[in-house]
């Protein structure tokens, strides 16, 4: 497939047992709509999130799940850590799909750290308020539910950030679109 299209019913049956067993127990689920699991047609097609095409196909599956399962869930998270994987996934090609800069890391093989971070991170913003305003549009009144996107990034005030004030606080500022969200 690619990656668009007719949706698993297996994949729903799955998930709706699942979260039926978690209700049956007393536990409120929490969905995470992306955790870094992009499907590879998707990775394929759009070069992962490097694509502003992916936005609508994001918000199109999240709707999918919001009719699917948002009669019992009530917490949705949209992007886990967009912030690691974008650094991570992109910068320094440490995690999934592994790009970076061959002038920052010999063994890249392809990609633009300088670039390709800021593009996914805003990307997954975009993700974040297509789908945040598909639920209040569409789903609000069904679901009432919670909608945030999860950046678990901290950063202390150590004292090696007081000495090299002017670093630290870029990197807070550019982590405030994350908690704006």
């Amino acid at each position: 497939s690619d990656g668009v299209g007719q949706v698993n019913q297996a994949g729903i049956d799955h998930y709706n047992k699942l979260i039926n067993a978690l209700l049956a127990k007393g536990i409120q689920p929490y969905v995470t709509l992306y955790h870094w699991d992009l499907p590879q047609a998707l990775e394929d097609k759009y070069n992962g999130w490097l694509d502003r095409q992916i936005v609508d196909d994001f918000a199109e599956y999240a709707e999918t799940c919001f009719a699917a399962f948002g009669d019992r869930v009530k917490h949705w998270i949209t992007v886990n850590e967009p912030h690691t994987v974008a650094i991570q996934g992109y910068d320094a090609g440490l995690q999934a799909p592994g790009r970076c800069s061959v002038l920052l890391h010999l063994y890249c093989k392809s990609g633009n750290s300088g670039t390709e971070p800021y593009i996914v991170a805003h990307n997954f913003i975009l993700a974040h308020a297509a789908v945040s305003h598909a639920y209040r549009t569409k789903y609000k009144v069904i679901v009432r539910a919670t909608i945030p996107i999860d950046d678990a990034d901290s950063y202390p005030d150590h004292v090696h950030c007081r000495t090299v004030g002017n670093c630290c606080r870029r990197r807070r500022t550019g982590s405030s679109a994350w908690r704006s969200t």
